[in-house]
């Protein structure tokens, strides 16, 4: 099976046109997702076949191109968190969007011996595909990198009288006072750290936040230190007025 690229923010220009380096990183990342889910596939395949030399070189594609997406996101978030975003809503299926992301982050869950669930039927909202694609990974990506081997998270969507709600809920060491007073601005650094030796640059939630408020949605957390966190994206229903 081969893996359609995934999408990525468009960043529009500031007194000009985008720098090349911007263009260039962001179809970079599309295309080493797509080898990441492809090489997911591709181990899925050989583990049926039992064949040990195909899954080694599986997982070889798979942990080169996951080191070069983490890269590469981390150059755009250094390189572009204070541009504003070209935002452009339609009628999107949340939960959809959610359990993509999730199934994009199983080996990922796999490998750090997490179970990584989803729950939910159709959520109909109003949002930009891109900026919701990544918002949504970016909260999962955050809840496996914070969690010990053998914790679960758990991703799950569901509709409220004017919203869609997806809430990414982690077995993680949780967040102090402190830690929450400065969780999404640029640059915060939180006292938990990856368990896996995973890089953080401190940008990725505050680059969230400004997705999500440019998407008139709210994203908060509920968390109590010692007792796992739990980050709740709501976004306008599918019933809304749209934004452009």
């Amino acid at each position: 099976m081969t893996a359609s690229p995934a999408p990525s923010c468009e960043l529009p220009p500031t007194g000009g046109p985008p720098r090349l380096v911007d263009l260039l990183a962001q179809d970079l990342k599309s295309h080493l997702d797509a080898m990441r889910r492809s090489a997911q596939s591709l181990t899925e395949r050989a583990a049926a076949l039992q064949d040990p030399q195909l899954e080694r070189t599986a997982d070889q594609i798979f942990q080169a191109s996951a080191q070069m997406t983490a890269f590469v996101a981390e150059f755009l978030s250094r390189t572009t968190p204070d541009l504003p975003l070209a935002i452009k809503t339609e009628a999107l299926d949340l939960a959809a969007m959610a359990a993509d992301s999730v199934r994009s982050f199983q080996e990922t869950a796999r490998r750090k011996e997490i179970v990584l669930e989803f729950a939910g039927g159709a959520v109909p909202v109003l949002a930009d595909r891109a900026a919701l694609d990544h918002a949504l990974r970016n909260l999962i990506s955050n809840a496996l990198k914070f969690s010990a081997p053998g914790r679960r998270v758990w991703v799950s969507v569901q509709s409220g009288p004017q919203t869609g709600e997806c809430r990414v809920r982690d077995e993680g060491p949780g967040l102090s006072a402190a830690d929450q007073a400065q969780l999404f601005q640029p640059y915060g650094r939180l006292s938990a750290q990856p368990t896996a030796g995973e890089s953080s640059t401190g940008l990725g939630l505050s680059i969230v936040k400004k997705l999500v408020d440019s998407m008139q949605g709210t994203l908060r957390c509920e968390s109590t230190l010692g007792a796992g966190a739990t980050f709740v994206l709501t976004l306008p229903g599918g019933n809304a007025r749209a934004v452009s």
